[in-house]
C-alpha cells in the first residue's frame, strides 16, 4: 500500500547521467508513479541520515545544467520532500553517492527499504561489492511498478492487514484509528486495535514514539438515563483491553462518539507552525471498509480492499476527528503505563 523509496543524489546529477534524453523520461516516470495526480500518493521517500539527504539532494539539482531537467527535478524533490520520512543515521556521514547507497542499505537491514535508487555507475559499483539497489535505468520497466499502488487487499487475518499498514506504523507521528466496533471484548475489532498499537509502539531505535488514539461509537441511545454509566463501563472495558498493549511509560488516547459512520486511519507528522508550535500535520490515511476480528482467519472470508484517503478526504476526516479542538465527543480518556 506504501512503498517506501530512497533516491541516492545520483539520480539529480548530470553528470551521473550523460543521456539527457533518457534521463528526463526517466525523471518523468518517478513523478508520474510515485506521485500520480489521480490518487493519493503511494510511497514514502527516505530522508536518510536524519533528514540529511534532502538537502544534499538539492544542492545536486541546483548543479544541473539544463534549465528544463532541472525544473523537471527541482519539481520531483519538491514532491519528495512532501512525502519524507525521516531515517535515523546508520553510518558516518556520506561524502559521495556510493556512501549514500551504503547508508540506505544499512538503513534497509534495520527496517526494509523496497526501493533503493541510483544513478547506474552507482548500482554498478554497490553490485561489485556484492550488494544489491536499483538502477535509475529500470524505472521505465513495468515490473519495477509492481505493488506500487494505492490499493491493497490484505486477507481478513488480523497480521495481514497490520502487515499492510506496517509502513505507518513505522513512520507515523500519530494514528488515529477510527471505527464503530471496539467494545474491549473478543468477538469484535479490540484485538485489531491492540495489534495495531504493538505495531507502532515497536519501533526500532532512533524512531520516535508516536501518539495513538483509539476512536469509537458508544452504546446506543444517548438521551437514556443511564447513558453516562453505559459509556464509563463501555471505556473501563476498551481501556482495560488497550492496556495489555503498552509498556511501562506508554499511553493511548480512547475516544467515544455517539456515531460513527467511518473506517479509517488517520495519520500524519508533527510539524511546526509559523510560530513554531508543535502540530499535526496529516499525511496518511486508509479507507478501510473491512477490519478482521480473531475468529475471522478461521473463515473463508475474501480479501477486503483498502484505499489511500486523497488529501482532501484525508483533511476532512482529520478535521473531523484529529484536529485540536475537535468536539461532540462523549467521552476522552488517555490511559498510561
Amino acid at each position: 500500500m506504501l512503498t517506501e523509496f530512497a533516491l541516492t543524489p545520483s539520480v539529480f546529477d548530470d553528470e551521473a547521467n550523460t543521456d539527457p534524453q533518457a534521463w528526463r523520461e526517466q525523471i518523468r516516470e518517478l513523478g508520474l508513479n510515485m506521485f500520480p495526480r489521480v490518487s493519493a500518493w503511494p510511497v514514502m521517500v527516505c530522508n536518510l541520515f536524519e533528514g540529511g539527504w534532502h538537502a544534499i539532494a538539492f544542492q545536486t539539482v541546483s548543479r544541473i545544467k539544463d534549465a528544463t531537467l532541472r525544473t523537471m527535478c527541482e519539481d520531483l524533490l519538491r514532491r519528495a520532500a512532501d512525502a519524507a520520512v525521516r531515517r535515523p543515521a546508520c553510518l558516518d556521514w556520506p561524502t559521495d553517492d556510493i556512501e549514500w547507497a551504503h547508508e540506505a542499505l544499512a538503513s534497509h537491514q534495520i527496517e526494509p527499504i523496497e526501493r533503493i535508487v541510483a544513478a547506474d555507475a552507482t548500482r554498478t559499483a554497490i553490485a561489485a561489492e556484492g550488494q544489491s539497489v536499483r538502477s535509475i535505468n529500470e524505472v521505465l520497466d513495468g515490473g519495477f511498478w509492481h505493488e506500487v499502488s494505492a490499493e491493497a487487499t490484505p486477507a481478513m487475518r488480523i497480521v495481514d492487514q497490520i502487515n499492510t499498514l506496517h509502513k505507518i506504523c513505522l513512520h507515523a507521528d500519530f494514528l488515529c484509528l477510527v471505527t464503530k466496533d471496539i467494545y474491549g471484548g473478543d468477538d469484535d475489532e479490540t484485538d485489531f486495535a491492540i495489534a495495531l498499537l504493538r505495531s507502532a509502539l515497536s519501533r526500532p531505535a532512533g524512531f520516535a514514539e508516536p501518539d495513538i488514539e483509539i476512536h469509537t461509537e458508544g452504546p446506543r441511545d444517548p438521551s437514556a438515563h443511564d447513558y453516562a454509566a453505559r459509556v464509563s463501563t463501555l471505556a473501563a472495558n476498551i481501556l482495560l483491553s488497550l492496556g495489555s498493549a503498552l509498556q511501562p511509560g506508554q499511553q493511548v488516547r480512547l475516544v467515544i462518539w455517539p456515531k460513527l459512520l467511518d473506517r479509517v486511519l488517520v495519520t500524519g507528522l508533527h510539524t511546526q507552525d509559523a510560530n513554531g508550535n508543535i502540530v499535526r500535520s496529516p499525511r496518511w490515511g486508509v479507507a478501510m471498509n473491512h477490519i478482521a476480528r480473531a475468529g475471522d482467519a478461521r473463515k473463508a472470508i475474501p480479501p477486503t480492499t483498502w484505499t489511500l484517503m486523497k488529501k482532501d478526504n484525508l483533511r476532512q476526516r482529520f478535521d473531523l476527528y484529529c484536529a485540536p479542538g475537535v468536539s461532540g465527543m462523549v467521552h476522552s480518556e488517555i490511559i498510561r503505563r
